[in-house]
């Protein structure tokens, strides 16, 4: 089947809109250069392929008008809004998210896919960077936070393929690299933050046939020489997978298939993770949460006793490190009932506050440790949980 839909490129004046498009297409189209607002009408580049085509719009930047002129182009970036099938808005390593506060608003509001792509990363270091999708993350949940460097080319493919675009046609096209070996090392895939869905035992359980889906594509998976019991994760959890593109022929059927090298506990937030652990952050800088996420935040006894129960098991034995996001995940699926995930990282805050469990966090890691010789503690004294229980009380 044929597809076409428009990628539409939006973003403050200079960041890289115009190299980005250049790239992506592979033609030098937009004009390019660093004196800001070069591009003042909406240049269509159009990428051809045989079963695809895709129209990228580049916009002028988005800036608040002086003159008529900009007026004019500030329009044509925010139609840019109602015509996307995919929105790429294009920031780097210096613009912050108020820059423009309205204009994000109106972003966040749209309902197609959204990828903020974090440009001119050669410009900084992996601290900075780490702080700066997070920034971008607390402000646009929804969307896929993406550092590149256009200039460089570094982590452009990772905008293109996407899942669903990963066909028998472009797997045929690496093909045409046979044969791999030394000096032509064979291609070497990740797609981050995909869901598990399903792991089966082939082969008389030696190996793992694996089924990952991404929004509505799925893909089939296998991963030679491990068995079940050694799998890493487990159904439902969300995953990064690197892996080799094969076409896999059965019974006159050829279907893409990832020959997988390696699996991991995903580190990329899904928007409901992003979206509790920004209410948790907000409730420890003082701001009360709506009164329905009050509800949702707030766990019962069984659900504290839950929570406590796993991190006995998980850090009872002393101070222990482990990956934040993979953990939080783990904690959840522990605790039964609804909003199990926001829960678990209030039960964390809860227990740290109340003495009950000591922690240090750094962009990935945590390290646990669970406080000795503690007497019985009343959870409900704790402030943060005052704060909620106050909250729903003064509705």
């Amino acid at each position: 089947m044929f597809k076409s839909g428009f990628v539409n490129i939006v973003g403050n004046p200079n960041v890289g809109k115009s190299t980005l498009m250049n790239l992506l297409v592979g033609e030098r189209i937009s004009i390019a250069t660093f004196k800001a607002q070069t591009t003042r009408h909406r240049i269509l580049g159009i990428l051809n392929e045989p079963d695809m085509q895709i129209c990228f719009s580049d916009t002028p930047g988005v800036l608040k008008p002086n003159y008529k002129l900009q007026e004019q182009m500030l329009q044509f970036s925010e139609s840019a809004l109602q015509d996307a099938d995919v929105l790429l808005y294009v920031t780097d390593m210096v613009e912050t998210p108020d820059k423009n506060a309205d204009f994000i608003e109106k972003v966040g509001h749209m309902k197609v896919p959204v990828l903020v792509l974090v440009n001119k990363i050669d410009l900084s270091d992996q601290k900075a960077l780490a702080a700066k999708v997070e920034e971008w993350h607390a402000v646009l949940p929804q969307a896929e936070i993406i550092p590149i460097s256009a200039l460089h080319r570094f982590n452009v493919d990772v905008v293109l393929r996407r899942p669903e675009l990963v066909t028998l046609w472009e797997v045929e096209q690496l093909r045409r690299l046979e044969p791999y070996g030394n000096g032509n090392g064979r291609p070497l895939f990740c797609l981050p933050g995909v869901t598990l869905e399903r792991v089966q035992g082939v082969g008389q359980n030696r190996h793992l046939k694996l089924l990952f889906s991404k929004g509505a594509s799925q893909l089939e998976g296998i991963f030679f020489s491990v068995t079940p019991q050694q799998c890493p994760v487990r159904p439902g959890e969300r995953v990064d997978v690197a892996f080799y593109l094969q076409i896999n022929e059965f019974r006159g059927s050829r279907t893409v298939q990832l020959q997988v090298v390696d699996l991991r506990p995903s580190l990329q937030c899904s928007a409901r993770e992003e979206e509790s652990l920004l209410l948790v952050r907000r409730l420890k800088q003082g701001q009360a949460p709506a009164y329905k996420d009050a509800l949702r935040m707030l766990p019962s006894r069984q659900q504290c006793v839950a929570a406590w129960r796993y991190l006995q098991q998980a850090a009872g034995g002393g101070p222990v490190q482990l990956f934040t996001l993979p953990f939080l995940r783990r904690l959840s699926a522990a605790i039964p009932g609804t909003d199990s995930f926001l829960r678990g990282c209030f039960c964390m805050e809860l227990f740290c506050e109340r003495g009950l469990l000591q922690r240090k966090t750094d962009s990935e890691h945590m390290t646990l440790c669970l406080s000795p010789g503690q007497e019985k503690v009343d959870l409900e004294r704790s402030v943060y949980w005052q704060a909620l229980v106050d909250n729903i009380k003064g509705k």
